[in-house]
């Protein structure tokens, strides 16, 4: 059979023809975006960190001196008194 007679492919061009038939990203493109994605992650990994409030609850009866030792205690660690009812 002669290579000149064979019937046209439907599809485009083998690999390495060195013709595109559909647009596609460059090199350079494609190294920047993924540089840039990868970069991105440990900021928004860092953005949903929240702070824990911590908080301490005394249910009993309040005699002075228990009192006074909890609001002094809490005084030098920094701890603010919250107080309800």
């Amino acid at each position: 059979m002669d290579p000149t007679q064979l019937p046209q492919v439907p599809y485009g061009p083998r690999f390495g023809d060195g013709v595109r038939q559909e647009p596609s990203m460059e090199r350079r493109t494609f190294m920047a975006v993924v540089s840039g994605g990868l970069l991105a992650v440990p900021l928004a990994a860092e953005a949903q960190e929240t702070t824990k409030v911590h908080r301490i609850g005394v249910l009993s009866p309040p005699s002075p001196a228990h009192v006074k030792a909890f609001v002094s205690g809490s005084n030098f660690a920094g701890a603010p008194i919250m107080r309800i009812g």
